[in-house]
């Protein structure tokens, strides 16, 4: 199996980067959007991406999936917590959540990129 864990990371950082985007620049809107909307979430629980991932039979792999979920899921939240700082004009917690951001979005990379690891030594177990 192939894991497109390239695919989701880059549909994660475009996200962060619009974000981003509407922090620095206030006139730029933010749709409010929670983690099954975004791109990623589509792909996250899309049928097609949880068929492969049932294919996997390792319990960690299952672990690090649990964990890219709540990630995402802490990562919405504080999206929705940095815009409504931003929106009450309290910047200095949006800069506050913007570091939150970076560290959930750093777990959450770097679990996608643990799974891709474990699935890779898994394929070539199985060769």
């Amino acid at each position: 199996m192939t894991f497109p864990f390239l695919r989701a990371i880059t549909l994660h950082m475009r996200y962060l980067r619009m974000v981003e985007s509407c922090m620095k620049d206030p006139s730029i809107a933010y749709l409010y959007s929670d983690h099954h909307d975004c791109a990623f979430g589509q792909w996250y629980y899309s049928d097609e991406t949880l068929d492969q991932l049932q294919t996997i039979q390792l319990e960690d792999a299952q672990l690090l999936w649990q964990a890219i979920e709540k990630h995402h899921i802490d990562f919405h939240f504080a999206t929705n917590a940095a815009m409504l700082a931003r929106e009450e004009g309290a910047f200095d917690q949006m800069e506050s959540d913007h570091v939150t951001l970076e560290q959930i979005s750093t777990s959450l990379t770097n679990a996608l990129i643990a799974l891709n690891q474990l699935i890779k030594q898994a394929n070539q177990a199985a060769s």
